[in-house]
Formats: C-alpha cells, sequence, structure tokens
C-alpha cells in the first residue's frame, strides 16, 4: 500500500510504497505576483486586466478564474509568492481524501460547494487531512495533469 508524505524540507508529498523501492515527488510550483489589493496568505486570487492580483470570488465569471493561492502576505503594489499548483500544507484544510475544495467570496476556500448565485469553482482537492492540492495555472502540462491524477487515484486507494 501507497502512503503519502509531506517532506518539510523540499516543500513535497513523497509518495512511499510499503515494498521498498523507494519514493516519488509531486512537486509544487511557486511564483510571486503582484498585489492590487491586500491579500493574505491561504487567500485564491485572479490576475485581473491591469496584471495585479485581486482576492477571487464566485460572483462573477471574471473573478472566479483563480490563478493560485498565496502563501504569503502583500499589500497593494507588493509581491507575494503562491502556489500555482501542487500540494499546500495547513492545518485549516480539514478535508478527508479526494473531497474537493470551493472558492468562496473574498478568496476564502471552503468544503462546501456553493448553492447561491455566482460561478461554481472548484479549486484543488484534498489528499488527506491538512492537505490540498491546487491543479491552476498557466503551467499545467501533460506531466502535471499526470502527477494531479496520481495523487487523486494514490489518496483513494488509501481510504
Amino acid at each position: 500500500m501507497s502512503e503519502i508524505e509531506f517532506n518539510p524540507l523540499s516543500g513535497k508529498f513523497d509518495i512511499v510504497g510499503s515494498g521498498g523501492g523507494g519514493s516519488t515527488s509531486l512537486e509544487r510550483t511557486e511564483v510571486e505576483f503582484t498585489a492590487g489589493e491586500t491579500i493574505s496568505a491561504l487567500k485564491a486570487f485572479f490576475i485581473d486586466d491591469d496584471g495585479l492580483a485581486y482576492l477571487a470570488s464566485r460572483a462573477t465569471y471574471k473573478t472566479s478564474k483563480v490563478a493560485g493561492i498565496a502563501i504569503t502576505t502583500a499589500t497593494v503594489g507588493n509581491a507575494f509568492t503562491a502556489v500555482t499548483f501542487g500540494p499546500l500544507v495547513d492545518a485549516s484544510y480539514v478535508a478527508s481524501s479526494t473531497e474537493p475544495y470551493y472558492l468562496h467570496t473574498l478568496g476564502q476556500v471552503t468544503t462546501t460547494e456553493p448553492v447561491s448565485t455566482g460561478t461554481l469553482t472548484r479549486i484543488g482537492y484534498a489528499l488527506g487531512v491538512g492537505k490540498l492540492f491546487v491543479p491552476f495555472g498557466n503551467n499545467l502540462s501533460i506531466c502535471g495533469i499526470l502527477s494531479f491524477c496520481i495523487a487523486i487515484c494514490l489518496t483513494s486507494e488509501l481510504s
């Protein structure tokens, strides 16, 4: 049986098999953006026509096109770092394996599927309690998509 462990030194999840044979990693992509408003860590954001990042919201299609999730904080005009693909670890992610996370308002991430008006936007999937996998950004390649699919399959196997 395979197991997923977070490696805090590399910032990656290691997929470890119980039958020997080593491990592999799900790499994450971190990108720097410039804030058009205050962006806090763990908030989802979109890139507006001016090239700046603003808190994402499901209120309109334009504001629901999530570009990443911030992992640092920035005020207007300053740079912040975000994850655009790969695993994120935080105690606030409470869903069990493979449950989807959705965009809510003001960059908030929730496991509750919104039922009122607005754009339904899935922003990632749980890899277990405290672990979220985010699959967006312009850097999605066949390898990236395959890694995401493998992660979902392996965590389903672990459940």
